[in-house]
């Protein structure tokens, strides 16, 4: 369990760790070149999965909007699916809804595109 404090980092851009942290309490604000994408408020929500399961650097700073509250969780696939397979479901299923809407946009993108280009 680790306690945050209000504007304390919780993760750094471009940073590589082998964790991801899940919200017990708080919110926290999603950062990217200073410019405040998102906020995470819902108890039970990961942040910074991808890239802990991955091994990659953080796409984007997250910051402690409040005082807030989060578990550390080992972000190694094996282990995860062992130790934590609830978690582990909930972000397949998670990342299964991103691809969908992915998927969707990328069509109605490329349709948007094409029509332009037929003009």
């Amino acid at each position: 369990m680790k306690k945050l404090d209000k504007g304390q980092i919780l993760i750094k851009e471009g940073a590589v760790e082998k964790q991801f942290y899940v919200v017990m309490r708080g919110r926290f604000g999603v950062y990217k070149n200073g410019k405040e994408l998102l906020q995470i408020d819902t108890e039970g929500s990961t942040i910074g999965e991808l890239s802990g399961i991955l091994q990659t650097p953080r796409s984007a700073t997250v910051i402690a909007l409040e005082e807030s509250t989060v578990i550390d969780i080992d972000a190694e696939p094996e282990r995860l699916m062992k130790e934590h397979p609830d978690i582990a479901m909930g972000i397949m299923l998670d990342l299964a809804k991103r691809v969908l809407a992915t998927t969707e946009k990328y069509a109605e993108l490329t349709e948007v595109f094409e029509y332009t280009l037929r003009k």
